[in-house]
Parts: structure tokens; C-alpha cells; sequence
């Protein structure tokens, strides 16, 4: 009780030492999934970290607008972003960072330069379900480019397994395939 009354008395919020202690709980989780997963993780701490745009290109406000809200994305060269303010639990976390290790930056590596044709074959594939979810897609992220639904379509089938593939099980099986 102390403790919290001297916080106080310096103008600090209680709430606000809770917090940083949870996005310092979520880097250290993150951390460990990222090691899991093979991938690079970075963190933004506070939105003043998200760089604003130099001009006035509506792509770069765009872009930069889009990263405010966001939990995670990656940037380019593979690295993953994970914008700590934006996540209010570990489960939330855990989807965030699988959502963009194995699609966004996993396919996308597995794919190369054919990671374009590989979206293309698996929207002309797919049931008319599976096309109804991609384009429920259009009202979540507000754009009309099939491929980047589709790639979000398939992260959200990720995040909705991401307990199942950060199951060590499930890795060694892959590795022995």
C-alpha cells in the first residue's frame, strides 16, 4: 500500500507501472515463441516508435495509420513488429506473433517469387465457404486486393490454431516428415 501511495504522490498510476509490467510479460512470451519460430522480433513500445511519414503520400499515411491499430506486421526483409499497446493478453499475443510468422513471413519464404501463383491456385481451388470467408476479409481490412485477403484469410485459419502449432509435437512431427 505504501508503495502504490508513493506512485502516486510522483504522479505515476498504478495502472500504468500494471501495464508495463504486462507488455514486459508479452516481450519476454514473444521472445520465446519468436525463438520457437525461427523468426525476428522487434518491438514498439509506444506509438511515438511507429516512424511518421516524411511526405504527405497517401500511401505512407495510410501505411502509417494502419500500424497505429495494428497488433503485429512485418516489415521489410521478414522482420516481425509487434506493437505491444495493441495486445491486451498472452493469447492475443500468441495468435499475433504465429499470425505473422507463419503466414506472412513462413508462405511467403516457402513461396518466393511464386507466392503470388500459390494464392492465385488456392483461391480458384477453394470451396465457395473458403471464398466467402476470403472476402468477409474486405470488411475487416477495407481493400480490394485479392491477394493480401487472402493471405489474411489464411492467417486468420492460423490464429485460430495457433495453440496446435506452437504444440512442440506438432513441430517434431514436421521435422520428421
Amino acid at each position: 500500500e505504501q508503495f502504490y501511495k508513493s506512485l502516486l504522490d510522483s504522479g505515476i498510476h498504478p495502472d500504468v507501472i500494471d501495464c508495463k509490467e504486462d507488455l514486459n510479460k508479452y516481450k519476454s512470451c514473444a521472445d520465446n515463441l519468436a525463438k520457437k519460430l525461427n523468426v525476428d522480433v522487434e518491438y514498439v513500445w509506444d506509438e511515438r516508435d511507429i516512424p511518421r511519414p516524411e511526405n504527405g503520400d497517401k500511401y505512407d499515411i495510410s501505411n502509417y495509420n494502419n500500424k497505429l491499430r495494428a497488433k503485429g506486421w512485418v516489415e521489410e526483409g521478414g522482420k516481425i513488429v509487434i506493437n505491444l499497446p495493441n495486445i491486451a493478453s498472452i493469447e492475443e499475443l500468441e495468435k499475433t506473433v504465429v499470425h505473422e510468422a507463419v503466414v506472412h513471413v513462413g508462405l511467403t519464404g516457402l513461396f518466393g517469387n511464386h507466392f503470388r501463383a500459390f494464392l492465385d491456385e488456392l483461391y480458384y481451388k477453394s470451396t465457395p465457404a473458403v471464398r466467402g470467408g476470403i472476402n468477409d476479409m474486405k470488411r475487416i481490412y477495407k481493400v480490394n486486393n485479392n491477394y493480401l485477403l487472402i493471405e489474411e484469410y489464411l492467417a486468420s485459419l492460423v490464429e485460430k490454431n495457433a495453440s496446435t502449432i506452437l504444440d512442440t509435437s506438432f513441430f517434431n512431427e514436421l521435422k520428421n516428415f
